[in-house]
């Protein structure tokens, strides 16, 4: 993911935590304000990093790997620092 500032740090981060509690709509609203149109080019770079996995069976949903629990808790650290 390219460099994020504090904003999108945040954002992201709450967008991970949603994801997290299963609400995939408030997780792409939450990129959308992150990354505005550019969103899902950052959701299809989450999918591809082991952030997030992307089940198609028996519909298309998104789930919240562990690499991805991680990345949220170094999120929130950065956002803390920041």
């Amino acid at each position: 993911m390219h460099q994020l500032t504090p904003l999108q740090r945040g954002h992201l981060r709450i967008a991970l935590v949603l994801l997290a509690q299963r609400d995939v709509h408030r997780y792409r609203h939450q990129l959308w304000i992150a990354f505005g149109d550019t969103w899902p080019a950052q959701d299809r770079q989450l999918v591809q990093s082991g952030h997030v996995r992307e089940n198609l069976a028996p519909s298309p949903v998104r789930l919240l790997t562990e690499l991805g629990r991680a990345f949220a808790e170094s999120l929130d650290e950065a956002v803390v620092a920041a």
